[in-house]
């Protein structure tokens, strides 16, 4: 027997949005307590360029996670962790080998409660990672979307994320449209199904479309040379100076290196969803 097709909302999806949060990314955490983390964020560039990052973040406080309610906060959260972990390990001189306590410690909690790994996935730089311009205008538009947070503060940066932020939101509808066809298959419904498969051959259209746009303002030696560098991951990155990959300090003394791939935009569910 055939299990049932799935329901979207069991897994926290919608028609509307598909992988995208149905609520917008929080632009800032909303307790006051987190303002160290919004501040570092803000300012990650200046911190990089002046080589005061890791000064900076080696004297912050271990700040607890009990503050954080909503799923919205521990995504923002968690993309914020994620930013400064990436800036720390790879925005000096040298790779550094190691993540400080302020850092690893609500970077281990927060990616426990989200079931993510803590580093800087597709998650953490693209789909919690994004805002409208203008509320009342759609978030499949490039001209209507901006980033939260960069490394570089670089267009070509931001351009990156956007274009699969994009991507994701103009392809929402694929998934309730495939899932239509997967029940009208069992029924024998051949007009359905072929609506259906039609209606995505259209939309993929519409996503080469957002996909080749790319080149318009993301110069591949900028994304190269200047931004692809903080996205890599611990995993295979020995002669990059990794050759253990990274140990997360958590204050116990017994930690061990952990090996992580960077952020890609293979981890899209979306087109992983395509071949199924």
């Amino acid at each position: 027997m055939l299990p049932p097709v799935p329901v979207l909302a069991d897994y926290g999806l919608s028609p509307r949005h598909g992988f995208l949060p149905e609520t917008l990314p929080l632009t800032h955490l909303p307790d006051p307590y987190y303002n160290k983390w919004e501040a570092i964020a803000a300012n990650l560039q200046a911190l990089v360029l002046s080589r005061r990052l890791r000064s900076v973040i080696d004297h912050l406080p271990v700040l607890s996670t009990i503050g954080l309610e909503h799923e919205a906060e521990w995504r923002r959260a968690y993309s914020l962790l994620c930013f400064m972990a990436h800036a720390y390990i790879w925005g000096g001189d040298a790779p550094s080998d190691r993540l400080p306590m302020a850092i690893s410690v609500p970077l281990l909690e927060i990616s426990d409660h989200l079931e993510v790994p803590p580093v800087a996935t597709y998650a953490a730089v693209c789909l919690w990672n994004f805002k409208p311009v203008f509320m009342d205008e759609d978030i499949d538009n490039m001209e209507n979307l901006a980033t939260l947070n960069t490394f570089t503060g670089s267009i070509d940066e931001s351009w990156f994320y956007l274009i699969s932020v994009a991507i994701e939101a103009r392809g929402a509808p694929i998934l309730d449209l495939m899932l239509t066809a997967i029940a009208a298959a069992r029924k024998d419904d051949a007009k359905t199904v072929t609506r259906c498969l039609v209606g995505f051959a259209e939309l993929l259209t519409d996503l080469t479309n957002i996909l080749v746009r790319m080149h318009e303002s993301c110069d591949p030696t900028v994304f190269y040379h200047r931004v692809r560098p903080f996205l890599a991951g611990s995993k295979n990155m020995a002669e990059a100076g990794l050759p253990h990959g990274v140990l997360y300090d958590e204050g116990t003394g017994a930690e061990k290196y952990r090996q992580y791939s960077g952020g890609s935009n293979a981890q899209s569910s979306l087109i992983q969803f395509f071949d199924i």
